[in-house]
Protein backbone atom coordinates (compact mmCIF):
# COMPACT_ATOMS: atom_id res chain seq x y z
CA UNK A 1 0.00 0.00 0.00
CA UNK A 2 3.01 2.13 1.05
CA UNK A 3 4.76 1.90 -2.43
CA UNK A 4 1.86 2.26 -4.41
CA UNK A 5 0.38 5.50 -2.64
CA UNK A 6 4.05 7.25 -3.06
CA UNK A 7 3.76 6.31 -7.09
CA UNK A 8 0.69 8.61 -6.53
CA UNK A 9 -2.10 5.51 -6.93
CA UNK A 10 -5.04 5.64 -4.97
CA UNK A 11 -5.61 3.02 -2.51
CA UNK A 12 -8.00 1.66 -0.59
CA UNK A 13 -7.55 -1.81 1.98
CA UNK A 14 -10.09 -4.24 2.87
CA UNK A 15 -7.47 -5.57 5.79
CA UNK A 16 -5.25 -3.40 7.81
CA UNK A 17 -5.44 -0.38 6.17
CA UNK A 18 -8.79 0.19 6.05
CA UNK A 19 -8.14 3.18 7.90
CA UNK A 20 -4.52 3.81 6.69
CA UNK A 21 -3.78 7.01 8.82
CA UNK A 22 -4.26 4.98 12.57
CA UNK A 23 -2.43 1.89 11.19
CA UNK A 24 -2.58 -0.92 13.69
CA UNK A 25 -0.11 -2.79 16.13
CA UNK A 26 1.64 -4.36 12.94
CA UNK A 27 1.71 -1.95 10.81
CA UNK A 28 2.51 1.95 11.23
CA UNK A 29 -0.27 4.74 9.43
CA UNK A 30 0.26 5.76 6.17
CA UNK A 31 -1.20 9.24 6.47
CA UNK A 32 -0.31 10.37 2.61
CA UNK A 33 -3.14 6.93 1.50
CA UNK A 34 -6.77 7.66 0.66
CA UNK A 35 -9.07 7.31 3.26
CA UNK A 36 -12.96 7.32 2.34
CA UNK A 37 -14.91 6.82 5.62
CA UNK A 38 -17.58 5.52 3.76
CA UNK A 39 -15.09 2.65 2.41
CA UNK A 40 -14.01 2.05 5.77
CA UNK A 41 -17.64 1.81 7.59
CA UNK A 42 -18.01 -0.91 5.09
CA UNK A 43 -15.29 -2.46 6.19
CA UNK A 44 -17.02 -3.48 9.57
CA UNK A 45 -19.88 -4.73 7.78
CA UNK A 46 -19.00 -7.07 4.85
CA UNK A 47 -16.37 -9.47 5.13
CA UNK A 48 -13.69 -10.45 2.52
CA UNK A 49 -14.88 -13.08 1.12
CA UNK A 50 -18.00 -11.27 0.00
CA UNK A 51 -17.14 -7.95 -0.72
CA UNK A 52 -19.90 -5.53 -1.44
CA UNK A 53 -20.17 -4.71 -5.05
CA UNK A 54 -19.82 -0.59 -4.14
CA UNK A 55 -16.13 -1.74 -2.66
CA UNK A 56 -15.70 -2.61 -6.00
CA UNK A 57 -17.58 -0.65 -8.82
CA UNK A 58 -15.31 2.29 -8.57
CA UNK A 59 -11.33 0.36 -8.38
CA UNK A 60 -9.61 -0.28 -11.72
CA UNK A 61 -7.38 -3.12 -10.15
CA UNK A 62 -8.28 -5.75 -7.31
CA UNK A 63 -4.88 -6.91 -5.93
CA UNK A 64 -5.39 -10.22 -3.56
CA UNK A 65 -2.58 -10.73 -1.16
CA UNK A 66 -2.07 -15.02 -0.72
CA UNK A 67 -5.32 -16.01 0.51
CA UNK A 68 -7.01 -18.18 -2.68
CA UNK A 69 -10.64 -18.42 -1.15
CA UNK A 70 -10.58 -14.51 -1.66
CA UNK A 71 -10.07 -15.04 -5.21
CA UNK A 72 -12.63 -18.00 -5.39
CA UNK A 73 -15.35 -16.68 -3.38
CA UNK A 74 -15.45 -12.91 -4.51
CA UNK A 75 -14.82 -14.06 -8.71
CA UNK A 76 -18.55 -13.31 -10.19
CA UNK A 77 -17.99 -10.04 -8.62
CA UNK A 78 -14.65 -8.94 -9.81
CA UNK A 79 -13.69 -10.80 -12.57
CA UNK A 80 -14.68 -7.77 -15.23
CA UNK A 81 -11.82 -6.11 -12.93
CA UNK A 82 -7.84 -6.37 -13.98
CA UNK A 83 -7.76 -9.35 -10.95
CA UNK A 84 -3.93 -9.74 -9.61
CA UNK A 85 -3.36 -12.41 -7.62
CA UNK A 86 0.02 -11.99 -5.41
CA UNK A 87 1.26 -15.22 -4.00
CA UNK A 88 3.84 -13.53 -1.66
CA UNK A 89 5.72 -16.98 -1.87
CA UNK A 90 3.21 -18.99 -0.28
CA UNK A 91 1.48 -21.08 -2.82
CA UNK A 92 1.78 -24.87 -2.79
CA UNK A 93 0.46 -27.06 -5.49
CA UNK A 94 -2.99 -27.11 -4.06
CA UNK A 95 -3.21 -23.79 -4.21
CA UNK A 96 -1.73 -23.56 -7.86
CA UNK A 97 -4.63 -26.45 -8.89
CA UNK A 98 -7.52 -24.17 -6.99
CA UNK A 99 -6.36 -20.92 -9.05
CA UNK A 100 -5.98 -21.96 -12.58
CA UNK A 101 -9.56 -22.01 -13.69
CA UNK A 102 -9.43 -18.09 -12.34
CA UNK A 103 -5.97 -17.58 -14.23
CA UNK A 104 -7.50 -19.08 -17.28
CA UNK A 105 -9.97 -16.77 -17.19
CA UNK A 106 -7.63 -13.95 -16.90
CA UNK A 107 -6.42 -13.37 -12.90
CA UNK A 108 -2.69 -11.85 -13.64
CA UNK A 109 -0.19 -13.14 -11.13
CA UNK A 110 2.49 -11.62 -9.54
CA UNK A 111 5.29 -14.02 -7.66
CA UNK A 112 7.78 -13.32 -4.84
CA UNK A 113 10.06 -15.80 -6.01
CA UNK A 114 11.59 -17.34 -8.55
CA UNK A 115 11.74 -20.61 -7.00
CA UNK A 116 8.11 -20.57 -6.87
CA UNK A 117 8.40 -22.43 -10.19
CA UNK A 118 9.50 -25.09 -8.73
CA UNK A 119 6.28 -25.78 -7.16
CA UNK A 120 4.37 -28.91 -8.52
CA UNK A 121 1.69 -28.15 -10.77
CA UNK A 122 2.86 -23.82 -10.97
CA UNK A 123 0.42 -22.27 -13.19
CA UNK A 124 3.14 -19.22 -14.32
CA UNK A 125 3.56 -15.66 -13.77
CA UNK A 126 2.80 -12.60 -15.65
CA UNK A 127 5.72 -10.91 -12.73
CA UNK A 128 8.32 -11.66 -10.42
CA UNK A 129 8.44 -8.94 -7.98
CA UNK A 130 10.66 -9.34 -5.14
CA UNK A 131 9.26 -8.28 -1.58
CA UNK A 132 9.54 -4.09 -1.22
CA UNK A 133 11.01 -2.30 1.89
CA UNK A 134 11.98 1.27 1.77
CA UNK A 135 15.99 1.22 2.50
CA UNK A 136 15.50 4.67 4.85
CA UNK A 137 13.04 2.62 7.35
CA UNK A 138 15.88 -0.69 7.37
CA UNK A 139 19.02 1.30 6.90
CA UNK A 140 20.79 0.09 9.91
CA UNK A 141 22.19 -3.67 8.61
CA UNK A 142 25.40 -3.34 6.58
CA UNK A 143 25.68 -6.78 6.30
CA UNK A 144 29.01 -7.04 7.99
CA UNK A 145 28.03 -9.74 10.38
CA UNK A 146 25.63 -13.11 9.11
CA UNK A 147 23.51 -13.12 12.01
CA UNK A 148 19.66 -12.83 10.95
CA UNK A 149 16.49 -13.56 12.95
CA UNK A 150 13.04 -14.74 11.72
CA UNK A 151 9.42 -14.89 13.25
CA UNK A 152 7.46 -16.58 11.00
CA UNK A 153 4.47 -19.16 10.51
CA UNK A 154 5.22 -22.67 9.14
CA UNK A 155 8.81 -22.08 7.86
CA UNK A 156 10.18 -25.41 8.54
CA UNK A 157 6.42 -27.28 7.38
CA UNK A 158 7.43 -25.05 4.26
CA UNK A 159 10.62 -25.87 3.62
CA UNK A 160 9.73 -29.90 4.30
CA UNK A 161 6.74 -29.32 1.60
CA UNK A 162 8.86 -28.21 -1.06
CA UNK A 163 11.99 -30.08 -0.20
CA UNK A 164 13.91 -27.15 -0.27
CA UNK A 165 16.81 -25.96 1.97
CA UNK A 166 17.46 -22.65 3.46
CA UNK A 167 20.73 -21.46 2.48
CA UNK A 168 21.71 -17.57 3.97
CA UNK A 169 23.03 -15.69 1.35
CA UNK A 170 25.51 -14.15 3.16
CA UNK A 171 27.36 -17.71 3.77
Amino acid sequence: MKIFTELGHECFSHGAYHRPHIGNAFRPPIPEMAYDPHFADMFNFYQKDDLHPEMIEDKDVIIIMHDPSLVMKNWEKIKHKRVIWRSIGQSYPVIENMLLPYRQQGMEIVRYSPREKLIPGYMGEDAMIRFYKDPEEYDSWEGSKCQIITASQSMQKKLDRFQLQFIPSCL
